[in-house]
């Protein structure tokens, strides 16, 4: 055989081997990606086409009324401007219950699909139809996980008292009445006040007081442009003023332009500059509660016979638990 003759089958057999490899590799992604969905919570799926989720026909929300903080608050919010809304939408609102994680789960995916394609490969790469279900799902599940361990807490001992610890988080979530579908989520925890986002892991220096921090508004693509994500947001601040009693809350926002909208047209205003990822550390003042007469107070100053009762409220004292 003459030299330029094995030049060429060295090179077919080299292509020849490259192709195997690839099929090889491409198996087994296809492999490990089916046992993640084997894995994942009935209804979820690829994070573009999460917005095909599970549809639940027959849970509630846990009703606020069921609770004393939230029946508290239901006696004190402002009830045009939170619950109003979403009622007339056929929504109910309460805390979530184990039961929700797997809706909770494929609306964060759906609603943040933006941010979790950025970590996978591009299209036009022969691999990308293998690696990106593996990705996918393994997000997914880091996502799960998440929300497991934020609500941990509140999922069996249901309050919205404010939490002590940075890991903590209280939800509310919005379901269409009568056992409908999963429509909306929102979570408030506490984070020092200095731009961090929950995934930082810098220590806690003990200096800077904790603020209520919101994160996680969610609401599914159908319904959006219907006034639900501007309600919750509403609902958490009341959560904020009369049963966390705290006057500022905190959030951060990329550059989405109806998410900065919304915000802005609330009254959010930036902290500082946009960071080298384009996210933004925003703060919003709100309206202080009006302070009420204590007990022992109420002996010395006679109120009016109009004036309402003692607030109740003011009793209520964070517990010592996580997120």
């Amino acid at each position: 055989m003459t030299r330029p003759m094995r030049q060429r089958y060295g090179l077919r057999l080299a292509a020849a081997l490259r192709l195997a490899a690839l099929a090889l590799l491409g198996a087994a992604f296809t492999f490990v990606a089916s046992q993640g969905r084997a894995n994942l919570p009935r209804g979820v799926g690829r994070g573009r086409n999460a917005s095909r989720g599970p549809q639940c026909t027959v849970r509630k929300a846990l009703a606020l009324s069921r609770f004393s903080t939230g029946e508290q608050l239901l006696e004190k919010l402002d009830k045009e401007r939170t619950l109003a809304p979403l009622e007339e939408l056929g929504l109910e609102v309460g805390m979530p219950d184990v039961n929700d994680l797997p809706e909770i789960t494929a609306l964060m995916v759906e609603c943040f699909d933006r941010t979790l394609k950025k970590k996978r490969w591009d299209e036009g790469n022969p691999l990308a139809q293998y690696v990106n279900p593996f990705i996918e799902q393994n997000e997914v599940k880091e996502i799960a996980k998440g929300i497991q361990m934020r609500l941990d807490v509140t999922l069996q001992f249901p309050s919205l008292r404010r939490p002590i610890k940075q890991d903590e988080s209280i939800a509310l979530v919005a379901r269409q009445s009568k056992g409908g579908p999963l429509i909306a989520y929102v979570e408030i925890c506490l984070l020092p006040a200095d731009g961090r986002r929950p995934e930082d892991e810098r220590p806690m220096d003990g200096a800077t007081p904790w603020q209520p921090y919101l994160s996680n508004l969610c609401v599914t693509q159908r319904a959006r442009r219907s006034g639900i994500g501007r309600a919750l947001l509403a609902l958490m601040e009341e959560v904020i003023r009369y049963v966390w009693k705290d006057q500022r809350i905190y959030l951060h926002i990329d550059n989405y332009g109806p998410a900065k909208a919304l915000y802005e047209s609330e009254g959010f205003v930036a902290t500082g500059p946009m960071d080298a990822e384009d996210v933004t550390h925003m703060m919003k003042e709100l309206p202080p509660v009006e302070e009420e007469l204590d007990d022992d107070d109420e002996d010395e100053e006679a109120p009016d016979e109009d004036e309402e009762d003692e607030d109740e409220e003011s009793t209520v004292k964070a517990l010592p638990s996580a997120e």
